[in-house]
C-alpha cells in the first residue's frame, strides 16, 4: 500500500513516513493541501487537520470526491480530533502522540478498506472484532482442552486477519501450535490477551 502523508510539520511527516515504511508500506509525503491535491498513485491518505494553505478536512473531502473508496484518516493532536474527523466523513483518526503499533493498526484497517471497497464494510468488520475476540479470549482462558484451544486460537487469528498486528498473529499461532502438541501455553495466552487489550482502544478510536 502507498500512503499519502500530508502534514506541514517536517518532524511529524518524517516520523510518519519512517513508521509507514517500517511496517512494510510505501509513503508519499506532502506538506500542503495543494501538494496533496496534486499527488497521484496512492492507496490511502493520512492528513493533518490544519495545513498552511487549506483546512485539512476540506482537502480530505475533495480527495474523497475523486475516489469514494479512498481510505482517509486524520492525524491530529486536538482534543476533539476524533469527533471532528468523524463529522467530516473521514474513516478514522490517528491521534498524537502515536506509536508504531498505532500506525500498523491503522494501515491494516486501511488495507481491509481497500480490499472490501467500502468503509461501511470495514466498520462491520471492526465491530465484529471488538465484539467477538474478547468472548473467544474468555473461552480460551476457561478451557483446559488443547483441542478446543487450538480451535479458539485459529478462530482468533482468522478474526484478526485483516489487521496488521504481527504480535497478535504470532501469539495466536504460537497458542495454536502449543495446543497441537497437546499443551496449553498460559503465558502466550496472557500475552495475547494483553496485546488485544492494548489494541482495543485504537480500534474503537478508528471507529470514532
Amino acid at each position: 500500500m502507498r500512503v499519502l502523508v500530508v502534514d506541514d510539520s517536517e518532524m511529524v511527516r518524517d516520523v510518519l513516513v519512517a513508521m509507514i515504511r517500517r511496517v512494510g508500506h510505501e509513503a508519499l509525503p506532502a506538506s500542503t493541501g495543494a501538494e496533496a491535491l496534486a499527488a497521484e498513485g496512492y492507496d490511502a491518505v493520512v492528513i493533518d487537520h490544519e495545513l498552511p494553505d487549506r483546512n485539512g478536512l476540506d482537502v480530505a473531502r475533495e480527495l474523497r470526491t475523486r475516489d469514494a473508496a479512498l481510505p482517509i484518516y486524520a492525524v491530529s493532536g486536538h482534543p476533539d480530533a476524533v469527533e471532528r474527523s468523524r463529522d467530516a466523513g473521514l474513516d478514522g483518526c490517528l491521534t498524537k502522540p502515536f506509536k508504531l503499533q498505532d500506525v500498523e493498526t491503522l494501515l491494516g484497517v486501511a488495507t481491509a478498506h481497500r480490499e472490501f471497497g467500502s468503509g461501511d464494510l470495514v466498520q462491520v468488520m471492526l465491530y465484529g472484532v471488538i465484539d467477538e475476540v474478547p468472548r473467544l479470549l474468555d473461552q480460551a482462558e476457561a478451557t483446559t482442552d488443547p483441542k478446543e484451544m487450538r480451535r479458539l486460537a485459529h478462530t482468533i487469528a482468522g478474526a484478526l486477519r485483516f489487521l496488521e498486528d504481527s504480535r497478535i498473529h504470532e501469539d495466536a499461532l504460537a497458542l495454536e501450535r502449543a495446543a497441537q502438541n497437546h499443551d496449553i501455553d498460559a503465558a502466550v495466552l496472557a500475552r495475547l490477551r494483553g496485546s488485544f487489550d492494548a489494541l482495543l482502544p485504537r480500534l474503537r478510536e478508528l471507529l470514532g
